[in-house]
């Protein structure tokens, strides 16, 4: 564990955290390795691994705010059951994001085709798909909530808020489905 040298100046939190940034900034590797910073975690993998797959990390998080294509979540820590930390975005998983579907038509190898039209007044949760011979309203269930804890796994999601990538997506393990809305 790495910890503050007795002499560092500057003890508050931002001190600290500058600090710390001077470190990882610092640490240099070599070919065929890369090193990368995600929320304040250093990672280091091959080039191959990283320029393919990214890099292989899971966290747990709390979701404060459900958006139409990423969750504003914090960090969630299982022992003292408590959110901690700054917001962070992390993308739903592709079938429940507006972006990647609505208006599109998809072509199952075991039905036909339908189209998906998100609902505009509440795109978040409902979407329309249309057959040649059904329209049928569905939602995602069970419904995002306000305090849900999630796990994510972190990776390119093609992803922007406000300019910056989205790192971390859903990994889906509470079982969410698009389902017939009644």
């Amino acid at each position: 564990m790495l910890k503050a040298p007795e002499n560092l100046t500057d003890k508050t939190p931002q001190g600290v955290a500058d600090w710390m940034k001077t470190i990882l900034n610092a640490i240099r590797v070599q070919p065929p390795l890369s090193k990368t910073v995600v929320d304040n975690t250093l990672l280091i993998g091959f080039e191959a691994e990283a320029k393919t797959r990214g890099y292989a990390q899971i966290s747990r998080f709390m979701v404060d705010v459900v958006e139409e294509d990423y969750l504003e979540c914090r960090r969630y820590d299982p022992d003292t059951k408590e959110a901690f930390g700054e917001t962070v975005y992390v993308a739903k998983p592709e079938d429940f994001r507006k972006d990647l579907n609505d208006g599109k038509t998809h072509n199952p190898f075991d039905q036909q085709s339908y189209e998906i039209t998100y609902d505009p007044e509440n795109p978040k949760f409902r979407r329309t798909i249309t057959t040649e011979t059904l329209e049928e309203e569905q939602r995602i269930t069970p419904s995002y909530y306000d305090g849900e804890i999630i796990v994510a796994f972190n990776g390119r999601t093609g992803l922007e808020v406000d300019g910056k990538p989205v790192v971390w997506q859903d990994k889906n393990q509470n079982g969410k489905s698009w389902a017939e809305d009644n």
